[in-house]
């Protein structure tokens, strides 16, 4: 659109240009004719409405420059404008796909085990760094014959134990089945992600609730990604099952 503006405007100019050359041209035969035969009033007249007919074209003529120049400028302004628009975007486009390799690069580390269970360990010391004075927890308890949790909370005169670690392994078909629209892989996948969080449960009460070694009647089960725990607490109204309840009659708090 501004750039037929600014043709147009061109355009117009130079038409103006020709006229105003046609006219002075004119006034020039008329002056010639004026010497040559005496001021006659009809070229009187007309030298006089040529003379203003020029300077009307005269000033538009200065309109349309001036015209010009100012498409010009607001063109080079909206150029830039679009210019550090795209360098925005590109530069947020890199960034998308930075974030996506690191995404990436976090999913294939939290496929190992050993990593996984480091990451939910960190990020449960982070949070109880947070909330808790040093006093009222400690990390990477020892209980009795080597057996070590990763970390207990200190209330009154007892400890919970809290354990960090998630299953991840049928979690993440679970979430693939479930974006694909695959209902009966997303079924299957959350089948094997219970009987996975089941048997996470089940090793929490068989190693940490001892109340012997001054733990209370219930333990801890710490899920580092939100995700993960909204399939926990999910019903499955398939066969009526509830991890979430399933926990709690094994004294382990997701």
């Amino acid at each position: 659109m501004t750039t037929a503006l600014i043709t147009l405007t061109a355009l117009f100019v130079v038409v103006l240009v020709a006229g105003f050359q046609v006219l002075s041209r004119l006034t020039r035969q008329i002056q010639a004719l004026e010497k040559k035969e005496g001021a006659e009033p009809a070229l009187v007249v007309m030298q006089q409405q040529l003379d203003g007919l020029r300077e009307q074209v005269r000033v538009s003529l200065e309109s349309g420059r001036s015209e010009i120049d100012r498409r010009l400028e607001e063109t080079q302004r909206v150029v830039g404008d679009v210019r550090r628009g795209l360098g925005e975007v590109s530069g947020q486009v890199r960034a998308v796909h930075q974030a996506a390799r690191d995404l990436q690069g976090l999913q294939e580390m939290l496929r190992a085990p050993k990593v996984r269970g480091g990451v939910g360990e960190y990020l449960l010391a982070e949070l109880l760094a947070q909330v808790l004075p040093q006093a009222h927890f400690e990390l990477q308890y020892s209980f009795k014959g080597g057996q070590r949790v990763d970390a207990v909370l200190r209330l009154g005169d007892g400890l919970v134990p809290v354990d960090s670690k998630f299953p991840l392994e049928n979690f993440e078909r679970l979430h693939r089945a479930a974006e694909a629209g695959d209902e009966p892989g997303e079924r299957a996948a959350f089948r094997q992600f219970r009987n996975d969080v089941k048997r996470h449960v089940d090793a929490i009460a068989d190693r940490y609730i001892r109340p012997g070694e001054g733990t209370y009647e219930f333990a801890m089960m710490y899920i580092p990604a939100e995700a993960v725990y909204q399939e926990i607490i999910r019903q499955d109204e398939g066969d009526g099952l509830d991890l979430f309840q399933y926990a709690l009659s094994r004294r382990v708090v997701p």
